[in-house]
């Protein structure tokens, strides 16, 4: 009988100690290895000027400086160290959207959406050179009308806007989750404050601007420095 006692004593020892071990590191694991992603601690940097305002479609919509290379750099801060989710340069075309090559009087296809098909979030991925790598795509015109924070409004200002341009043969829409649920177009206060100091805050991302050839422990540094 005392056998029994101990062996159930050993039991429910083995247990307790399993939990509280258990607890402990999820306890610690919450403070020091915290995985939920906090939109406050991510910072964006932009080249200087990277906007402009489309005025010539019935809603005024944002878009990008024509003809231009932007950087692009987002950095998350962690509790001790920064870490630069993606650092990319992408080049605009004349229309003031991810370059897909030259364009001239119409398009094949005109592809609209949001951040996904601009390649925000990343670097983009449907601008020239990955078309004309590949032996189908290569054989048309393509734009590339995406553009962050876009939803199904936005894009019926991107296609008034581009309809007025080119001719369109074939439309493509890749519209996900609150693609349905974004308000209408919008235009930047480019004249504003926070934009002219670079520190516009937009939906908790940080915007400021950087020149296109800082180096990464320049903007690590500047990031912890702001979080301070």
């Amino acid at each position: 009988m005392s056998s029994i006692k101990r062996s159930i004593k050993i039991f429910v020892y083995l247990i307790y100690t399993s939990l509280s071990v258990i607890l402990l590191t999820e306890f610690i694991g919450f403070f020091v290895f915290d995985n939920r992603y906090n939109w406050d601690l991510r910072y964006l940097y932009y080249s200087k000027n990277p906007i402009v305002n489309e005025f010539s479609t019935s809603k005024a919509f944002w878009k990008y400086q024509p003809n231009s290379k932007i950087r692009i750099v987002a950095v998350y801060q962690g509790l001790l160290t920064q870490t630069i989710e993606y650092d990319c340069a992408f080049d605009t075309n004349k229309f003031g959207f991810i370059d897909t090559g030259e364009i001239s009087k119409s398009v094949d296809f005109l592809v609209l959406g949001d951040s996904y098909t601009e390649g925000h979030g990343g670097c983009p991925w449907l601008i020239e050179d990955t078309i004309l790598e590949d032996e189908h795509l290569a054989e048309f015109k393509i734009l590339n009308g995406g553009l962050q924070g876009s939803g199904i409004l936005k894009f019926e200002q991107v296609l008034e806007y581009f309809s007025s341009k080119v001719t369109i043969e074939n439309l493509i829409i890749i519209a996900i989750s609150n693609d349905f649920k974004r308000g209408d177009a919008y235009a930047w206060n480019i004249e504003g404050e926070c934009y002219l100091n670079g520190s516009c805050i937009d939906k908790n991302d940080y915007w400021y601007y950087l020149q296109n050839d800082i180096s990464r422990p320049e903007i690590k540094n500047t990031s912890r420095q702001r979080h301070k």
